[in-house]
């Protein structure tokens, strides 16, 4: 599926933030692949980072997105989590922080491990298609 996802996640963030990007900070989107257990801060989330414009997107995905306001000397950046469900449909979880804290990604790490897992499980399995028997079968006459 073609889409801008970058733009629909900002749109959807600062909506649900209640107030417009602010372009004097760096905003990121993140597409969480795995969780890296032995990294303490955001290098725990693995996977690539989104580009502005359009791309190809696959479905189910997790998003982590990092947004700033404030002001020069005093901001604070919010980090919130996406899923990117099976029909194409862009929801905001209820997992999210800030860095007034140090540690923001130890805070959230196990919730979007627990996503992560649940969207990995839901992806298609193109042997699901089989039944037991089959498989079995299968795997009897290729002597494994």
């Amino acid at each position: 599926m073609i889409r801008d996802l970058y733009a629909e996640v900002m749109a959807l963030v600062t909506g649900h933030e209640g107030s417009p990007h602010d372009g004097r900070f760096k905003s990121w989107v993140k597409q969480v692949t795995s969780i890296d257990e032995l990294a303490t801060g955001g290098y725990a989330f693995v996977g690539p980072f989104l580009a502005t414009g359009t791309v190809d997107v696959s479905t189910p995905m997790v998003l982590v997105t990092a947004t700033t306001r404030g002001s020069q000397k005093y901001h604070t950046t919010t980090y919130n989590v996406l899923l990117l469900n099976q029909e194409g449909d862009l929801a905001i979880t209820d997992i999210a922080t800030t860095d007034k804290e140090r540690g923001w990604a130890l805070r959230i790490r196990a919730q979007v491990a627990d996503l992560v897992e649940m969207v990995q499980g839901n992806k298609h399995n193109p042997l699901a298609a089989f039944t037991d028997e089959e498989l079995l079968a299968e795997i009897h006459r290729r002597n494994l």
